[in-house]
């Protein structure tokens, strides 16, 4: 007779504590190596992801090592890098932050245009995330990527400034920024070889604002008391959403005063026995 007992043993699920180079060009190409442990004795084909983006191939070499080539991506902050997910015979372990794309270096103009240029350089990225190109004093109208080497750049300066950026250099602090989406605003860190970052600008509690404007202070962006109490109704101030990465506290009689309207405030609440738009 022959019986079978279920679930007598388990094997460690896979840990990863180190992933190196933990840095290479947006183009992509660089090998990098997933070192830890509980792998496999053997090879049963583990899968590496990268920022959600599988390696364009997974090597297993032992127990302890599977080595990864990454695809191109997005350059990032070291400090916002992308996290690796090893996956063996179903089993999932990660490592956050293991691995950031170089940061663009802008190297020299070309003419695309009366009013545009070519920026030309390295690591503007495997294919188009949305970079801002930054051009001392008044950056560009628009950017468009081109390819990992090439942006183009609408000059404010029209004809004039194009061939003024042709004659004399680019500026020192010419580069690619990060762009944030309306609920971040911008770390103001973009200079140099980074491309910055997004924080998010968090709400405040209830009779609180915050604004998130550049340059960021000391201990980051603080939550402040709006200044209502003790005022007559219809001078009462009150939150609202200010725009992009920002919450401030407008006034009653800045937006019309009590049950009038004005052209883009709302939700206040400045007479005792009706709401007000403003």
């Amino acid at each position: 007779q022959v019986g079978t007992v279920l679930g007598v043993a388990s094997y460690d699920r896979p840990s990863l504590p180190l992933w190196a180079p933990s840095n290479g060009p947006s183009k992509g190409g660089t090998e990098s190596i997933a070192r830890g442990s509980s792998f496999g004795a053997s090879d049963t084909s583990p899968r590496i992801r990268i920022g959600g983006s599988a390696c364009v191939g997974s090597s297993w070499a032992s127990d302890s090592s599977i080595s990864c080539l990454l695809r191109g991506g997005a350059p990032t902050a070291p400090s916002t890098g992308y996290a690796a997910v090893v996956t063996v015979q179903g089993q999932r372990t990660s490592l956050a932050r293991s691995f950031s794309f170089d940061a663009p270096a802008v190297s020299r103009a070309e003419r695309a245009g009366d009013s545009d240029i070519f920026l030309l350089g390295v690591n503007f990225g495997a294919n188009d995330y949305t970079f801002a190109a930054r051009l001392p004093p008044a950056g560009c109208n628009s950017t468009q990527w081109i390819a990992d080497s090439s942006v183009r750049c609408k000059v404010p300066g029209g004809t004039a400034q194009v061939e003024s950026l042709l004659k004399s250099g680019l500026p020192g602090d010419t580069g690619l920024c990060q762009t944030c989406n309306a609920s971040v605003a911008k770390l103001a860190k973009c200079r140099g070889a980074s491309v910055g970052e997004c924080l998010p600008c968090l709400p405040c509690a209830a009779g609180e604002f915050r604004e998130c404007l550049e340059p960021v202070p000391a201990g980051g962006w603080q939550c402040q008391t709006c200044p209502y109490q003790g005022l007559p109704k219809q001078e009462q101030t009150f939150k609202i959403g200010g725009g992009r990465g920002r919450e401030e506290c407008v006034s009653c009689k800045m937006c019309g005063g009590p049950e009038k309207h004005g052209t883009e405030h709302i939700k206040s609440w400045c007479t005792p026995t009706s709401d007000t738009i403003c």
